[in-house]
């Protein structure tokens, strides 16, 4: 990886990632979501994604591979950032962890986006 911001987005990925899937009942809890069956599956999914994403990209081993696991990332989180804001109109998340997820995609979106 050739920028501090990409390694850096690739570290908060990893560990958001990793946190998710291996203690899912404590990410629950920092991300403000009910703990049910269900969120603890969801949250696993949701942390093999991004620890995936950021082994790609802390792997890349060309500037055109660090370019296409940035835009990809981007894209997720940016899907990510419009679902949050649909469930959050739906009634389905309500302010604060809403604000949180939504923003730490956000987050993400423009960590790629300068990295790029």
């Amino acid at each position: 990886m050739s920028t501090p911001t990409a390694k850096t987005l690739s570290i908060l990925r990893f560990l958001v990632g990793t946190s998710c899937l291996l203690t899912p009942t404590i990410a629950s809890r920092v991300f403000m979501i009910p703990i049910v069956p269900a969120s603890v599956v969801i949250l696993r999914l949701f942390g093999v994604r991004d620890a995936v994403l950021a082994g790609v990209l802390w792997t890349a081993d060309s500037k055109d591979a660090e370019r296409r696991a940035l835009m990809t990332g981007a894209l997720i989180d940016g899907i990510d950032v419009l679902s949050v804001g649909v469930s959050f109109l739906e009634g389905n998340f309500e302010g604060l962890p809403a604000l949180w997820v939504g923003g730490g995609a956000a987050f993400f979106v423009a960590l790629a986006l300068v990295s790029l």
